[in-house]
């Protein structure tokens, strides 16, 4: 599950998060392990789902996941308001006075091992995932 910027709003939002700490919300948290597994030798066939998922979230939500954050946490205090401020106008210039929408895409992927793979001895600098039978 990764968040995804393609909504216009959050790329705003990203962009002012990011004006403050640049390295802030660029994890994608996991998403090249499947890459990893899915490029095994050990892994033939796979498949791959990719879902949109939608995450309700109000103002006073996103205002305290943006405060919530280490680098909002260590500016002085004038500072801080006026981020929140502006994390403020950004929500408000999207919504039409309901929740917003935080997009997400949940990537699903099936591996199918080839057993006979398995049979042979594996090199400890092989990259592949090894599951003890």
């Amino acid at each position: 599950l990764v968040r995804d910027d393609s909504v216009p709003w959050v790329r705003r939002l990203l962009a002012l998060i990011r004006g403050i700490d640049p390295g802030a919300m660029q994890g994608h948290y996991g998403a090249e392990s499947s890459q990893t597994l899915i490029n095994s030798k050990y892994v033939p066939q796979h498949e791959e789902r990719s879902f949109r998922i939608w995450v309700p979230i109000e103002r006073d939500g996103l205002l305290a996941m943006v405060d919530g954050l280490p680098a909002i946490s260590r500016l002085t205090e004038a500072e801080r308001s006026d981020v929140l401020a502006d994390a403020g106008l950004i929500y408000d210039s999207a919504s039409t006075g309901n929740e917003l929408l935080l997009p997400y895409q949940l990537k699903c992927v099936r591996a199918h091992v080839d057993h006979d793979e398995l049979t042979h001895p594996i090199k400890p600098t092989d990259d592949a995932l090894i599951i003890p039978l």
